[in-house]
């Protein structure tokens, strides 16, 4: 059953979606599932589902990933920046930093991972379908891709 609540849904366009400095409220990961509620996540002018015109900013927004394969979780101990694998069961990731996607095609969520393993976290994980929802609009105070080119 859809929440009725929601009223905003943005698909895919990954690279379109931003979540710099958004706190996460709770994180669940399955067999072939991710899903992340954040504070906020701001979908960019560029994406293709953005008919506002600038870049906005949802909400108690929630990140569902569907056909998750291939999911590897690292964590960076400090100050060596030593590699480590970190079990499912354990991530405790509290604020994404960065996302991206890689050459292979894999998607990435970076963050901070404050529990008793500490330091950075990288969640990576190939992925069949990505869909941002929300059901508030606030202003968003990031401007990538808001000034027009110059020719």
């Amino acid at each position: 059953m859809k929440d009725s609540s929601i009223k905003y849904v943005f698909s895919d366009s990954w690279k379109e979606l931003y979540f710099h400095d958004s706190p996460i409220k709770n994180i669940e990961l399955s067999i072939d599932k991710i899903c992340v509620e954040l504070d906020f996540a701001h979908v960019l002018k560029s994406h293709s589902g953005n008919t506002f015109g600038k870049t906005i900013c949802g909400k108690n927004a929630t990140l569902k990933i569907d056909g998750v394969s291939n999911l590897e979780i690292v964590g960076y101990k400090n100050p060596d920046n030593i590699e480590y694998v970190i079990p499912n069961e354990d991530l405790e990731l509290n604020e994404i930093m960065t996302h991206g996607l890689l050459d292979d095609g894999r998607f990435t969520i970076e963050g901070f991972n404050e529990s008793q393993l500490g330091g950075w976290c990288k969640i990576i994980f190939f992925a069949s379908k990505i869909e941002l929802s929300f059901n508030e609009i606030m202003e968003s105070w990031v401007t990538i891709g808001e000034k027009e080119k110059v020719k």
